[in-house]
């Protein structure tokens, strides 16, 4: 890490800007009035991502990454929040909801950072003692994140850097900080690794220099290396710094040797890192306490061995949230219909948590997916608790008797993996307990008639998944009890509920003791005097709510809130019960109320496409040996009218139409490129022609698209040709049939 002096570049004249200053305004009234209950402030986020904004940023930290120092991409040059505007949460998990508002529109609080560290990162702002309040001096808070803009934080060294590329942490904040930020993952270490190679290159280049030439050649490399504009700088220095010093020990005769390292020495004396390096990794033992230079405990504890179960001990509560933990990978053999699958889960590109959605056809292996990862996240304990049969899960078509899953977690050292084999009943896994909270839920989503006060204390819910019969607990017993949800839980869990039943800010949700000693939920979607409870609404209504409540509900159990908890939940069948209206923002509210959780949901509804990303949809088919594969190279959703999703590869229909117009649409177009029909066959032509145009199916310019595509389409299936039985000549030959079509029309 590199310090950054924010002096470099003078505050944006925008902030001073009747804009800023009246949303600044907005802000303070919101967050200061003594009533905010059921109602969020938003962010204006057109004032903190405007492009002179971007720009100054980009300026500032030299289109890099303030943490981790990789190049960052100018389509994904984004603003991002030092402290956190909203729900700051500390190493224990425990989060303080309004921390730190009055820093959203602060030029010192804006930096530039990458997608990684950003998703990474999230809300995670720990602090050792009090968090600094309203008004407060924010610069004496003991922050445990090193801030990359603040000189004080580099007046020791906390990070260790070795020659394969993985970085150390020497006291408690370097340590805090590369584990926030996941800065060892794979990618980084071999992005310095590369970087302390091309630097012991160019050490070595110096040392052999013999002439000018050589002496201008060193000094350009080294130079090249060390340019306040290349990735790693920081890590760059460390090398130099570690990789001439021993260097000029051994060759203290070398004049020009010894002139080209100091005068390089002396080119990036202006340079603060925090970095040392080391020529041989030495790993602390591992032990449940490590002290530090400063003499601080923080504890080693490998993530593997942090179950969610036993979350009551501060050091592996501590492991937990300090570092996020989502889907990287999922390889699934011979599970069920499925033989060999392997996907990759969608990457971060959007500073929303990626979701994955399975499409295809029914049979294709969308649900056992869902039952894989479900079976494998549970761990062993929790698998076998189903009583389901594991020897049926081996795919059948196989000669092999064993199968296994394994999912990988960023965050989790080692792979999760599930087997399972003919001759047993019963999963292995190689972990008793879940590490992640896991939700799982069936395309049949019933909630239960039965008043259910008790939280599951197992943090996983799967039973729906498998068992269409089995509902989801009533949630009007828990949400309705004041002794169970404060009042500010509620709120804030009314707000999600408004999110969820598209209802204003207005509109109230509440609860109330009956005679009884029950609770009830009542609320107000349209004008009544009172509001009508859960029991009274509509099966679509009810549906969300029990999903989206129970879903609440078990985070709680272990997250402050829901707004920055982590885990996996997966839904069948998501569009099942819902308007379409609903269907169009399903996918977004859901977004928007969990914004940390990663879904992997399946769908046969075009709408409920709305809210996904490129790159976040599988289409699972059969190949021609008839083995289950995804296909992830898709065009975004979100470019695509309803009738374009259709007709596309997502959903591969040929019309949107009736199939009994399909039909006639179909002869119609084969009867008319024949070069010689019959009598019989022009007076079926001119019927079909009249039945066409008269619901305005043909020659009307809004279907010109489909009748193209249908003509394309039935082209190629009419010709009869046994290599076009394969599906990826099939797409060639219409890809080839179009460009014809295009060619004679235009």
């Amino acid at each position: 890490m590199l310090y950054i002096n924010r002096n470099f570049v003078n505050k944006p004249e925008v902030f001073s800007s009747h804009p800023f200053k009246d949303e600044i305004k907005v802000m303070t009234e919101f967050y200061t009035k003594k009533n905010i209950k059921q109602s969020r402030y938003r962010i204006n986020s057109r004032l903190i991502e405007s492009q002179l904004l971007i720009e100054k940023l980009v300026k500032l930290f030299h289109g890099k990454c303030a943490y981790c120092e990789c190049e960052i991409f100018e389509k994904f040059f984004k603003t991002a929040h030092h402290r956190p505007t909203e729900n700051a949460m500390n190493l224990d998990g425990k989060v303080s909801k309004e921390s730190y508002w009055w820093l959203t529109y602060e030029w010192n609080n804006l930096y530039l950072l990458c997608e990684q560290c950003s998703s990474m990162k999230k809300t995670r702002f720990p602090v050792a003692g009090k968090r600094v309040s309203y008004l407060g001096n924010v610069p004496q808070e003991k922050a445990l994140l090193i801030d990359p803009c603040k000189k004080k934080d580099f007046d020791d060294k906390h990070f260790q850097l070795f020659k394969n590329g993985e970085i150390l942490g020497i006291t408690e904040r370097g340590k805090i900080t590369i584990e926030i930020l996941n800065l060892n993952n794979e990618n980084r270490k071999q992005e310095r690794a590369r970087k302390i190679l091309e630097m012991a290159g160019a050490i070595s280049m110096a040392r052999g220099a013999a002439n000018q030439n050589d002496i201008n050649n060193a000094k350009r490399e080294l130079n090249k290396l060390l340019n306040s504009e290349v990735a790693f700088l920081s890590y760059s220095i460390a090398a130099f710094k570690h990789f001439s010093l021993i260097t000029t020990e051994k060759i203290e005769s070398s004049k020009i040797y010894n002139a080209i390292i100091e005068e390089i020495d002396n080119s990036i004396s202006d340079f603060t890192s925090c970095i040392t390096m080391k020529s041989k990794v030495e790993r602390p033992k591992i032990t449940k306490r490590h002290k530090t230079k400063s003499n601080k405990p923080f504890p080693i504890v490998s993530p593997i061995t942090s179950s969610i179960d036993k979350l009551s001990d501060n050091i592996l509560k501590r492991d937990y949230f300090m570092s996020a933990k989502r889907i990287q990978k999922i390889e699934i053999v011979n599970f069920k219909i499925i033989k060999n699958l392997v996907l990759e889960f969608p990457k971060s590109k959007h500073r929303e948590e990626p979701w994955m959605v399975l499409l295809g056809e029914n049979g294709a292996g969308k649900s056992s997916v869902l039952q894989a990862v479900a079976l494998t996240l549970a761990g062993e304990e929790k698998a076998n608790n189903l009583e389901l049969n594991a020897a049926q899960f081996v795919n059948r078509n196989t000669s092999s008797k064993t199968g296994y899953v394994r999912v990988y977690l960023e965050g989790v050292s080692d792979f999760l993996e599930l087997k399972f084999n003919k001759d047993s009943p019963k999963f292995t896994s190689n972990y008793d307990a879940p590490k992640v909270i896991l939700l799982a839920f069936g395309s049949t989503r019933l909630m239960s008639d039965t008043v259910d006060y008790e939280t599951n204390k197992n943090l996983i819910n799967l039973s729906n998944l498998f068992n269409p019969f089995a509902t989801l607990p009533n949630i009007e017993g828990w949400l309705g009890d004041p002794k169970k949800v404060s009042v500010a839980q509620f709120d804030q869990i009314a707000i999600a509920l408004k999110n969820v039943l598209q209802l204003p800010d207005n509109k109230l949700i509440y609860r109330r003791k009956t005679k009884e000693g029950t609770y009830e939920l009542f609320i107000k979607i349209n004008k009544q005097k009172q509001g009508i409870t859960v029991k009274e609404l509509s099966a679509g209504y009810k549906s969300i709510i029990a999903m989206t409540i129970n879903i609440i509900r078990e985070i709680l159990n272990t997250w402050d809130s829901f707004k920055i908890a982590e885990g996996i939940v997966l839904v069948d069948e998501i569009g099942v019960h819902l308007h379409p209206k609903w269907k169009l923002q399903i996918i977004s509210t859901l977004r928007e109320i969990f914004p940390a959780m990663n879904f992997i949901i399946t769908t046969h509804e075009p709408l409920c496409l709305r809210g996904i990303n490129e790159g976040e949809v599988a289409l699972m088919k059969m190949d021609e040996n008839n083995q289950v594969i995804a296909l992830m190279d898709l065009p975004s959703p979100k470019a695509l009218t309803i009738e374009q999703l259709i007709t596309s590869k997502f959903f591969g229909l040929i019309t949107s139409f009736d199939p009994e117009i399909e039909a006639q649409l179909n002869s119609f177009y084969l009867l008319k490129s024949k070069l010689n029909p019959t009598p019989n066959e022009i007076e079926k032509l001119e019927t079909l022609r009249r039945n066409l145009e008269h619901i305005n199916v043909i020659d009307n310019e809004s279907n010109l698209e489909v009748s193209k595509k249908s003509k394309i389409n039935l082209a190629a299936s009419s010709l009869d040709a046994g290599w076009i039985n394969n599906p990826k000549h099939q797409e060639d030959l219409k890809q080839k049939i179009k460009a014809i079509w295009d060619k004679t029309t235009s």
